[in-house]
């Protein structure tokens, strides 16, 4: 270690991390120019860098090349963890590249996850034929026959699903062709309260949905749940940022989702009378979002809310007889409403005994929304 003026302060005996090294990857120490005090090294772990060349009787397109022994030869470098592909069902005249070969035959469509230099040998053959394999629509990789081979279906992996097979039953390979991938999502759907078609387990009630497609769209959901004395509003997954809505279950294979609830929309009428040819009506209402998860989604996702009350006369407190306010509604937020010094133009034709309102609520967020509307009435 030098100080800034470059004097030697001391020699580190520092550990071997040759062990360490290997598997793609170089450890080295990282070890400052100058320091001031204590300090940390910290170990570096640089990604390995092979040597990939390729070895063709035909030319490769668009690729530069050198000619030994009459074969074309292609100088590739590989940087371990990344992935390379090779130009596999590329076309020189009748013939098309099938794949690539190692020493051993193993057979290479790409290069990944290789630690050690390596020389592939191209193989070409009449009449090839490309299969591509797709998941969720999006191409996924390819394979390179001659006609007449036996179709080999890769094992995969997706994230978030659960791989149920391939798209097929060909076996044998006569032309090009397409193979999508069949996957399945299952979820559970889960309820503080007791809801259709859900079984209890401790605080929770839940039932399972799976779902199976080859796109994205066939993991829309489009369940709803029901439970008495409330409404569904959205299906939601708490995740780092908070609770988001869930309109498809793609890649959530094993996670809950669950229903917010709001409660059915109660009004009371305070207070209906008339003094002097004037009308007085005011009420409250009262409805939210029911249960702790489901406050805990409302506030978390901004959930807003919206009310207006129109005020209303009968004669028998069920049909309407007049709306009172010009027709219009009066605002109802914070739940409460009404409004005195109205007039009736109607009710000197016919006997009002109630005076009442139709409240309308809504809980939106984003392009969700829900309207719940209840109507009450008092004796005048």
């Amino acid at each position: 270690i030098y100080d800034g003026s470059g004097r030697l302060l001391t020699e580190l005996a520092l550990p071997d991390l040759s062990a360490l090294s290997g598997g793609g990857y170089t450890y080295s120490w990282n070890v400052p120019s100058s320091v001031s005090g204590d300090f940390t090294l910290e170990a570096v772990r640089t990604p390995n860098v092979y040597s990939v060349r390729l070895v063709s009787e035909y030319e490769l397109p668009d690729m530069e090349y050198a000619v030994y022994d009459g074969a074309y030869v292609y100088e590739l470098s590989y940087t371990y963890g990344e992935k390379t592909e090779l130009p596999c069902g590329a076309s020189v005249g009748d013939k098309m590249l099938l794949r690539f070969e190692d020493e051993s035959g193993r057979p290479y469509m790409s290069v990944s996850g290789i630690t050690r230099d390596v020389t592939l040998t191209a193989v070409w053959a009449d009449n090839g034929c490309i299969v591509t394999y797709t998941v969720l629509g999006e191409p996924y990789t390819k394979q390179v026959y001659a006609a007449g081979d036996a179709l080999v279906l890769p094992e995969i992996t997706v994230s978030g699903y659960e791989f149920v097979r391939w798209d097929t039953d060909i076996t044998i390979v006569t032309d090009d062709m397409t193979v999508n991938a069949v996957l399945s999502v299952t979820v559970s759907l889960t309820s503080e309260f007791a809801a259709d078609g859900m079984t209890q387990s401790g605080d929770e009630y839940s039932r399972e949905l799976t779902l199976t497609g080859m796109t994205a769209d066939d993991f829309a959901l489009s369940e709803s749940a029901t439970s008495d004395g409330r409404h569904q509003f959205g299906w939601w997954r708490k995740g780092a940022a908070g609770w988001q809505r869930v309109r498809n279950i793609g890649g959530m294979d094993g996670e809950k989702v669950y229903a917010a609830w709001i409660s059915d929309l109660s009004v009371t009428i305070t207070e209906a009378k008339k003094s002097a040819g004037l009308w007085t009506i005011n009420g409250v209402w009262s409805c939210g979002f029911d249960g702790n998860i489901s406050a805990e989604i409302a506030k978390s996702a901004a959930v807003t809310t919206s009310a207006s009350a129109y005020l209303k006369l009968s004669k028998d407190g069920v049909n309407d007889f007049d709306t009172l306010n010009s027709g219009k509604a009066v605002s109802a937020d914070g739940g409460a409403f009404g409004k005195s010094d109205m007039t009736s133009f109607n009710a000197l034709f016919g006997k009002v005994k109630y005076g009442g309102a139709k409240v309308t609520v809504t809980y939106s967020c984003g392009d969700l929304s829900l309207t719940l509307e209840s109507t009450a009435w008092r004796a005048v």
